[in-house]
């Protein structure tokens, strides 16, 4: 359930990595390449998580404090994308604006969408969640889980039927033995055993 989950996650920063606004402005500031390698870590994390979902049942437990943290930073970057399309909404919408006043221009310098503390603000913080979730999911191979490059199809998660557990026996279904519990049920029975 928790591969489901940040898969989820994962698809979603990934369509937020790929919007148009935030693709127009990486490639202004020259953050195209550094975009495209956060792309390639989503990519590979997405088909770990696969992999994960589909071995959900044989994984140690310590996977799933694993997959809560790769979770958790996919969260933050998925967060932090957001807020970057939104800023870079924002600055279309002061683009149109009318900057002959001089006020108005002193504003736009200092206010928290100045195109040039964004850009910084941008490729600081894309290293650091991409160094996080790197630093995560390289650990994947602890947990017997692989990246399969070739054939893998994103579709949506579907749930899988899940095999009912139970200690009920059907005596139909058991053969064999039966001189064996014969005999331990009359010694079970018989008073003249000590």
């Amino acid at each position: 359930m928790a591969a489901a989950m940040a898969l989820t996650v994962a698809q979603t920063l990934f369509a937020a990595l790929d919007s148009s606004v935030l693709k127009e402005i990486c490639s202004v500031f020259g953050h195209k390449s550094q975009l495209d390698e956060l792309k390639a870590t989503v990519t590979t994390i997405k088909l770990v998580l696969l992999d994960a979902d589909a071995k959900q049942e044989e994984l140690p437990l310590e996977s799933q404090h694993w997959l809560n943290n790769l979770k958790d930073a996919l969260y933050d970057a998925n967060d932090l994308f957001d807020e970057f399309n939104t800023i870079a909404w924002q600055q279309q919408q002061l683009a149109e604006c009318d900057w002959n006043n001089v006020f108005e221009k002193v504003r736009g310098f200092f206010s928290h969408s100045n195109q040039v503390v964004f850009a910084f603000n941008m490729y600081r913080q894309t290293k650091k969640n991409k160094k996080k979730l790197e630093a995560i999911s390289n650990n994947h191979t602890k947990f017997g889980l692989s990246a399969p490059s070739v054939g893998i199809e994103f579709r949506p998660m579907q749930r899988r039927q899940r095999k009912e557990k139970t200690s009920y026996v059907d005596e139909k279904r058991i053969f064999g033995r039966d001189k064996d519990r014969n005999n331990i049920v009359d010694m079970l029975l018989d008073s003249n055993v000590s």
